[in-house]
This record gives C-alpha cells, structure tokens and sequence, in this order.
C-alpha cells in the first residue's frame, strides 16, 4: 500500500472511531449542548479564512430557477462578502460585518445599508445564515427525548439568542445520533414565528473531517407556494483576505 492510501486509511478509521464515540455520547446524552452546536458550525468551514464556491438555486412553487453561483468570502471579526458571479447580477456583493449589512451594486454611487428587516430577504438572508456561529449566537438546552428526521433519529437541542440583537431568538436544531452531525434547524423571529429552516442534506470528509456539501433553505414566512433556496458547497479555498475587501465601498 502506498503512503498516500495508507494515510487516507488512517484518516478513515481515526474518523470512524471519532464518529462512533461521538454518537455514543450524543445518544446518551453525555455531549455537552455549546459543544454540539460547534460542531454544527465546524461542518461548514471549521472557522477558517478563505473563499467558499456555492452554486444557489432557487425554487418557487415547485420550480427551479437559473442556478446563481457565489463566491463567500469568510474572515474573522464577523466578516463576510458574497459576491454574484454571473448573470444578471454579476458582481453584485453583500456585505456583513459584525450587526451591519451593506448591499453594493456596481456602478452605485455607494452601498446601501440593510434594515433588519431587509436582512432576513434574498442574498443578505443566504450571507447571514452561511456566515452564522451557533455556538457564538445561541445557548443550548438537550430534550429528553429523541425525534426523528426523515428516517434518522436524532437528538434535539432547544436554542436561545444570548441577545436581542440578532433577528432569530429561538430555534431548534436537530443532530443525528450516529455521527452527531446536524441535520435540520428551525429558527423563529422575536415573536415566536418561524421564520426559516435549514436541511443539512449531504457531507464529504477533508482529512477525516465531516464538511457540509449541500444544503437547503425554506422560507417559511412566504404564505403561498413556497421558496426554497439550494446551496450547493463546490470547494473551499484557504486564503488570507485583504481586509479591504469588508470596507463599505463602491464597485466599479
């Protein structure tokens, strides 16, 4: 066996024995709540600065649209830039640093600042949810009992915002309990409405590490029909980012 595949075997079975022990402990309820809802960040980019390829598709009333590929530019300090490639939008950007969103359209004199509510609508509504740290944004509280979720049975943990800032206040994210990955969260506005929920549908592994590949999204304060949007993660390429890239500017 070459060096290589034996340290891809390595990797496989150190992997293999992480997510068994993990679900023995999810199962049994022994896995502290803060530390599931890190994982449940981890399996997107483990918290890493660099560049996320997404191809997004929308689907209204049971019909997809154009697919719209992003570019998700991810930094510390709670920055992050998405910006449209392609189409009708191309190059159109929305940025997130810390509780402020700007939507910058090129040839615009400058940015315009987002509302709270115009956060929760469209590209701003994607670049918030893919950028959000769970374990950072939420208290965790484990039920009793386990639910299951098409099929695979999964342990429950009840969220709270640890403040009014943010526009979700509740939420409730469900983990499989045969590798403590996360596989649906529903998250409701101030008022107890709920507002989207998350379908983690397909992971690869890195290196032994689970990372989210697919995943959707369902409107689910449209009232008719229906919206959901696809996201698809291609490939994420570690890099160190201009800080000039999170600056509210116009784009040419």
């Amino acid at each position: 066996m070459s060096n290589v595949r034996s340290r891809r075997a390595v990797a496989a079975v150190r992997a293999a024995v992480c997510a068994a022990a993990l679900a023995a402990a999810v199962s049994a309820g022994a896995l502290d709540p803060q530390e599931l809802l890190a994982r449940a960040d981890a399996v997107r980019s483990e918290g890493r600065e660099g560049i996320a390829h997404i191809r997004a598709t929308t689907v209204r009333d049971g019909k997809p649209g154009a697919p719209q590929d992003l570019d998700l530019y991810v930094a510390e300090g709670e920055r992050t830039l998405c910006v449209f490639r392609g189409g009708q939008q191309h190059d159109r950007r929305i940025l997130v640093v810390g509780d402020r969103v700007w939507l910058i359209v090129p040839g615009a004199s400058k940015p315009v600042p987002l509302s709270a509510n115009q956060r929760l609508l469209g590209g701003a509504m994607l670049a918030d949810l893919t950028r959000a740290r769970l374990a950072e944004t939420f208290t965790a509280t484990m039920r009793p009992l386990e639910e299951s979720v098409d099929g695979t049975p999964c342990g429950v943990l009840d969220l709270t915002a640890v403040s009014a800032k943010f526009a979700y206040r509740t939420g409730v994210l469900w983990v499989a309990t045969s590798d403590g990955l996360p596989r649906r969260l529903r998250l409701s506005l101030a008022n107890g409405k709920p507002a989207r929920e998350l379908l983690y549908l397909a992971y690869a592994h890195e290196q032994g590490r689970p990372l989210l590949t697919k995943l959707e999204v369902r409107d689910l304060l449209v009232q008719r029909g229906g919206l959901t949007t696809v996201l698809e993660f291609s490939s994420f390429e570690r890099a160190r980012l201009d800080p000039t890239l999170f600056e509210p500017r116009p784009v040419r």
